[in-house]
């Protein structure tokens, strides 16, 4: 062994010393090697400035003493991922306990409103719709969460409405308590009573002449919880894990306006909605009022899996009823009727959405008996209720066969998971062509309806926003209309001394006729 050289071991204790660590990080020798490493692989034009920056980063990602998702971030706000991650950290923590421990046994988990999700996952993916598994997995643990904080008897996942910005995740929900219901429509009222008490103020307080136009009647909003738009309730979040959001309910002539108005969703509940028509309110509104539309539309079940309950009381024949119970003797279908084009083996089973805004419909010039005037004919207010016609709409459970087609396209879609495996292994899918992103399967025996899309309308041209009015003509005069001129102070004065007198005279005859 040759003897080594001073230089030669001076270079090795300076090389020792570089490599001495601490427990769990880096030496100093490593950390160089890798960042003259990267000088070489990348070749920046001013190594010396660099120098620093990349001995900073190197260190971020080795360093082994810390998790690597607070190394790779830097002194910056965290980033969108980071935030959402750690939202989402609390939905996981809530659904599992330790490694060997079982979940306990609940009495009320078979009341549990929730479906069971895995099942609707798997029915959806064979028909190729739905979400991922890991995106649908952050649902279900978020509708968890949304059934142990509000007390709940029905929950399901509606859907997912995309947007320009962010997306919605929309829950379906009925509440336990009556009272739920009663509190929002509480609040709505609340809301129209300060308007109106501010307009009033404002009236008075400019003393200005006030036009005699009267606006149309607007339908009243229908009771929550009851037969209608406002059966169910929905809750929306722009991620799981965040809060759910609760829709106020659907307003009658917001959605008369939505059918005129063609709008991509922001993502953002207090955004502006810049449209013709006005429309008034926010996003908020806007959506809800679209998910009304299209669940009005869109969720179907096989037939005979709903029947009319005999014991309920029809108020008025030609409305039909209103509610539906499950059918105990149901049986299933099978899945060549299911999935036969004319659709005779599929039912509406949400009610029919009237031109009014409304599912059950109310006359607009009814009035009630406090409201009408003393001075006002009675007869003249009974013609006007017999010129507004009643409308009626198709009755709940009318087969999908009835449907009108949509731009010369059938207005729903049906085929199989497979065309190889054996029809009996396979299920039905149904998709609508009114409202794409509306899907539902079933596979004989269960059915689900789910919605993924833009929340918008299929139409077979393009649109074109609604024109506004024809402006009257200007007033023409005409050859024997002649120009009067103003009355003197003078004659204004004899003329209302002269009324004066005119009225005084009329009162004495009126009491001389009394006595």
């Amino acid at each position: 062994m040759s003897d080594i050289s001073a230089a030669e071991l001076e270079v090795q204790n300076a090389k020792a010393h570089l490599l001495k660590s601490k427990d769990g990080e880096q030496s100093t020798y490593d950390i160089l090697s890798k960042a003259i490493r990267i000088m070489l692989d990348e070749r920046p034009a001013n190594p010396a400035e660099v120098i620093a920056p990349i001995i900073n980063r190197v260190q971020q990602e080795t360093c082994l003493g810390e998790p690597n998702l607070t190394n790779l971030q830097s002194s910056d706000e965290p980033s969108h991922e980071v935030k959402m991650a750690e939202q989402q950290k609390g939905l996981f923590e809530a659904a599992g306990a330790g490694d060997n421990e079982a979940p306990e046994d609940d009495d009320d988990s078979t009341m549990s409103p929730l479906p069971d999700m895995q099942e609707l996952l798997y029915f959806f993916e064979q028909g190729g719709v739905g979400l991922g598994r890991e995106e649908w997995i952050k649902v279900y643990f978020a509708l968890k969460k949304l059934t142990d904080t509000v007390s709940l008897t029905y929950c399901r996942f509606w859907g997912k409405i995309l947007g320009l910005e962010k997306n919605y995740y929309v829950a379906e929900v009925q509440f336990r308590d009556e009272e739920e219901y009663e509190e929002s429509s509480e609040e709505a009222t609340d809301e129209a009573n300060l308007s109106t008490e501010s307009n009033e103020d404002e009236e008075n307080s400019d003393k200005l002449p006030v036009s005699s136009y009267k606006p149309p009647n607007k339908p009243a909003t229908e009771q929550a919880g009851g037969p209608g738009v406002n059966k169910y309730v929905y809750f929306v979040c722009n991620e799981p894990g965040e809060e759910w959001t609760r829709l106020p309910n659907a307003v009658p002539h917001q959605i008369q306006t939505s059918r005129q108005v063609t709008k991509f969703f922001t993502g953002n509940l207090e955004a502006t909605v810049s449209s013709f028509p006005n429309w008034e309110g926010t996003e908020r509104d806007l959506l809800r009022a679209q998910i009304a539309r299209i669940s009005a539309g869109t969720i179907i079940a096989p037939m005979t899996y709903y029947q009319f309950d005999e014991e309920e009381e029809v108020d008025d024949e030609e409305l039909g009823q209103m509610e539906y119970i499950e059918n105990p003797d149901f049986e299933g279908l099978s899945i060549r009727d299911l999935a036969d084009p004319t659709m005779q083996s599929w039912v509406h089973c949400r009610l029919h959405i009237l031109q009014q805004g409304r599912c059950i419909w109310q006359n607009p010039n009814a009035k009630d008996e406090g409201d009408v005037d003393e001075d006002e004919d009675e007869d003249e207010g009974d013609e006007d209720n017999q010129e507004t016609e009643q409308e009626i709409g198709p009755p709940l459970l009318t087969p999908l066969s009835d449907d009108v087609e949509v731009g010369g396209l059938p207005p729903w879609s049906v085929h199989l998971s497979s065309g190889l495996s054996l029809i009996q292994h396979s299920i039905c899918i149904v998709k609508s062509n009114l409202w794409p992103g509306a899907v539902a399967f079933s596979n004989g025996r269960k059915f689900e309806n789910i919605y993924i899309g833009y929340g918008t309308k299929y139409q077979s041209d393009n649109f074109s926003p609604a024109q506004p009015q024809v402006f009257q003509p200007e007033f023409t005069s005409t050859p024997n209309l002649e120009e009067d001129h103003d009355p003197t102070v003078e004659e204004e004065t004899a003329l209302k001394q002269q009324n004066e007198a005119d009225e005084g005279e009329d009162e004495n005859e009126e009491d001389e006729d009394d006595e």
